[in-house]
């Protein structure tokens, strides 16, 4: 299987499914943000503050404890895609190789057959691949409403206090949101969707936490160990 969660380390952001919502806003940021082409919005947890940072693995691969695991890195090595053959949509089950590990739990026996690790697997795949077709449903509702909007986080840190911008995220306009029609507010407290978007607002304050997190790291690998570390500072979304 894996080789843990080093694959992760580098990631910033990892995708986000709507039924993980309520779990990730406990632990991270829940926001939003524009597919590569601009014409997408896709769903995210902010795991660090900077691109090739992740606050929540550490150098051995290990997550950090008791924080929420996006469903995508439990997945990983495979990921599950739709594929078109003779006119009919099929899933077909990709793997990083690179993240495959010798030594770990066994997929297939000696015959081929699976095991019940990988029925397991398949399981949880079909599973998120399902919760991904909902949150598609729901981010396309919320860019077809107008009411999401871009923001920029300032972030002082460092003893100088520099000044980091991180751009390129989005939220839920609370104004926006409370000027939809009483009927469809209705429909989406009834389908789940409205809680979900409080789950979305209310994680905001973890880009404070996303800053703690910084701020402990660069003091654990300063040297030497009675030299001053970075001091985290408020973190403002605008």
């Amino acid at each position: 299987m894996g080789k843990g969660f080093r694959f992760a380390a580098p990631l910033n952001v990892i995708s986000l499914s709507l039924p993980e919502f309520p779990a990730a806003c406990r632990d991270y940021p829940v926001v939003f943000a524009r597919s590569g082409d601009g014409k997408r919005l896709v769903s995210v947890a902010v795991t660090g503050l900077s691109g090739g940072e992740n606050l929540f693995v550490d150098s051995d691969g290990v997550w950090r404890e008791g924080c929420y695991i996006p469903a995508y890195a439990r997945c990983y090595p495979f990921t599950l895609v739709e594929v078109t053959r003779a006119g009919e949509a099929e899933n077909l089950v990709c793997v990083d190789e690179d993240g495959l590990d010798p030594h770990g739990e066994r997929m297939f026996d000696n015959d081929g057959d699976p095991t019940p690790s990988w029925e397991r697997m398949h399981r949880f795949l079909e599973e998120s691949r399902a919760a991904s077709r909902r949150t598609l449903a729901f981010l396309q509702a919320l860019d077809e409403r107008n009411i999401i909007a871009p923001f920029e986080l300032r972030a002082a840190h460092g003893q100088g206090g520099e000044e980091q911008v991180i751009r390129g995220l989005y939220r839920v306009d609370e104004k926006r949101l409370a000027g939809l029609p009483e009927a469809l507010l209705k429909s989406w407290v009834a389908n789940g969707w409205l809680k979900r978007i409080h789950a979305h607002m209310i994680s905001l304050d973890n880009f404070a936490q996303l800053a703690r997190l910084r701020a402990a790291r660069a003091e654990s690998e300063t040297e030497p160990a009675n030299r001053r570390a970075p001091r985290a500072r408020r973190m403002t979304p605008r």
